[in-house]
């Protein structure tokens, strides 16, 4: 399994996302959704995250039922058209910080994880 990361932009602070990616596709949900694994390893709540088309600046609902506590992972579906893997992310966690990413490769990585 090949290990890379992305730095992502936090309001006041600077948030890593390392992500791993592994050789096979993700898992496909129905209608040609994938399945990706979110795992959050700060010390507060993740309250929102969404995946939307690079470029996008509406879209990419709360994937989120409830808030991800500390040290927990969740298994969300994002939903995707045939052929469509780039995604932004967008979230917040509870301290009010702000998760922005971009051009996350969700058919080859298909695991997030959220650090400070």
């Amino acid at each position: 399994m090949r290990r890379s990361g992305l730095l992502l932009a936090v309001t006041g602070m600077l948030c890593a996302l390392a992500y791993s990616a592994a050789a096979e596709a993700a898992p496909k949900a129905k209608g040609g959704a994938l399945k990706i694994t979110v795992t959050n390893k700060r010390s507060v709540a993740i309250t929102s995250l969404g995946f939307l088309p690079p470029g996008a600046d509406t879209g990419g609902s709360n994937l989120l039922k409830k808030p991800l506590a500390p040290g927990k992972s969740i298994v969300l579906t994002v939903p995707a058209k045939k052929g469509e893997c780039l995604f932004d992310i967008l979230g917040s966690y509870e301290d009010e910080l702000e998760i922005s990413g971009s051009s996350m490769d969700v058919c080859k990585d298909h695991q997030l994880t959220l650090v400070d």
